[in-house]
């Protein structure tokens, strides 16, 4: 299979999971039978591309973030060698809202649909690219290295929906 032809199927799989909404009863189903318990939550491999579920059990102090402008920042990202190619798509047909995207990069990546129930904010669903975050690929999620790009997940959406539908869709173009 090639990446094109991955990049659609993972496509198809975000909009379908996006028409869900932010459901906080969604349990993921596992392909790959593979859960990984973290410090904020437990992750789900779902398929070997690979793409993750994980409802984000802890707070993120996003209120302390919106008082303060303390934001979790990322350092090991090069954005000069990233080649940028991304489509976002809504439809509003009938009163069936969708929402999806594509992720066309040129290199593999690892993908987060991240599920956020905040005690005092919207209920959220959104796609985080993990290796923006300094994701190791190379080691399953619940490793030292990993811990810092799942934690600061719920800041970096590349695309997401609230559970009042407010959605947003990034694209990044050299």
């Amino acid at each position: 299979m090639n990446s094109r032809q991955i990049s659609l199927i993972l496509f198809f799989i975000i909009v379908h999971l996006f028409s869900f909404g932010c459901n906080k009863e969604l349990t993921p189903i596992s392909a790959s039978g593979q859960s990984f318990e973290i410090s904020c939550g437990t992750i789900t491999k779902i398929d070997n591309y690979p793409l993750y579920t994980m409802n984000y059990a802890t707070d993120y102090y996003f209120d302390e973030y919106l008082q303060t402008g303390d934001f979790p920042l990322i350092s090991s990202i090069n954005f000069s060698t990233k080649k940028f190619s991304c489509t976002c798509f809504t439809s509003f047909a009938e009163g069936n809202q969708v929402m999806g995207r594509n992720y066309d990069w040129s290199q593999k990546s690892t993908y987060l649909l991240l599920f956020s129930n905040p005690t005092d904010a919207y209920s959220s669903v959104s796609m985080v690219d993990l290796n923006f975050l300094g994701y190791k690929n190379n080691k399953p999620p619940n490793h030292a290295d990993n811990k810092r790009p799942i934690l600061i997940s719920p800041y970096y959406p590349f695309d997401g929906m609230n559970e009042k539908g407010v959605a947003i869709g990034m694209n990044a173009l050299p």
